[in-house]
């Protein structure tokens, strides 16, 4: 039985690894940054309104995206730790 935990535990460690939500939470990132770039171009008076609508609604966009994998993530995380544990 501790043999097959242990397999569990590092399949899903190896799928915490991979998981959609890292590759996700990078787009959030570079959004973020995109957003931040447009709102001071802005305020330099380098850019228009337009473009900060435009990157705020990627942001929002890829959010939307990241936050169920997110919530999949955490829990595989939850459960890994909660497998631990036990052993």
């Amino acid at each position: 039985a501790r043999h097959a935990a242990e397999m569990a535990a590092t399949k899903l460690s190896g799928d915490l690894r991979k998981h959609a939500a890292i590759a996700a939470l990078k787009k959030v990132e570079e959004a973020g940054r995109a957003l931040k770039t447009a709102q001071k171009n802005l305020a330099d008076g380098k850019g228009g309104e337009a473009d900060v609508q435009k990157a705020q609604a990627a942001f929002e966009a890829v959010g939307e995206t990241y936050e169920p994998l997110r919530r999949d993530y955490e829990g595989k995380q939850a459960e890994l730790a909660g497998g631990q544990k036990e052993s």
